[in-house]
């Protein structure tokens, strides 16, 4: 779908992250309506001509005037959170980076249970790599959080930081 087409459809408001119709799609949805829905997956997408397309990705095109050429990563990790300051386009490699990484009942990132001691471990270029085995989970989130800086662009959520934002 052409640029000029979508912002003959939608408006966007970067503050809210909201598309809004300009014209009515179909009888019951007026015109300045929230356009979209929320998926399953915890992204928002909008219907036009019978194709469905995600409302980040529309925002992005509404924005920059040009479709994306590879993903669009929400910084917070917030998958409906379409704010243009929480967009940014990004490779495959560095949106997963980006997601939100999973606090196990350590409570830090990067931190797993073995047996008695602690284990981190990071994913370089899709291959797992061993960092070490650690007293505490202070010690292996540390490990993990240094390798995290040093192999890749992106920096992990922490979703403490976040206020529990998921």
């Amino acid at each position: 779908m052409s640029v000029e087409t979508i912002r003959e459809i939608l408006s966007y408001d970067p503050e809210t992250g909201h598309l809004s119709w300009l014209i009515s799609p179909r009888y019951g949805i007026e015109v300045g309506a929230r356009a979209g829905s929320q998926r399953a997956d915890g992204y928002r997408a909008v219907r036009i001509y019978r194709k469905f397309y995600k409302e980040h990705r529309l925002a992005w095109v509404l924005m920059t005037g040009a479709w994306p050429i590879e993903e669009i990563d929400h910084k917070n990790g917030v998958k409906n959170d379409n704010r243009w300051a929480n967009l940014r386009e990004a490779s495959h490699a560095e949106n997963l980076q980006n997601v939100v990484q999973p606090i196990g009942a350590s409570g830090f990132v990067g931190a797993v249970r073995r047996g008695n001691k602690w284990r981190a471990q990071i994913s370089i270029l899709g291959r797992n790599t061993y960092l070490g085995t650690f007293k505490t989970p202070e010690e292996a989130s540390a490990t993990y959080m240094a390798a995290k800086a040093m192999h890749h662009t992106f920096q992990p959520v922490d979703r403490r930081a976040l206020g529990g934002v998921a």
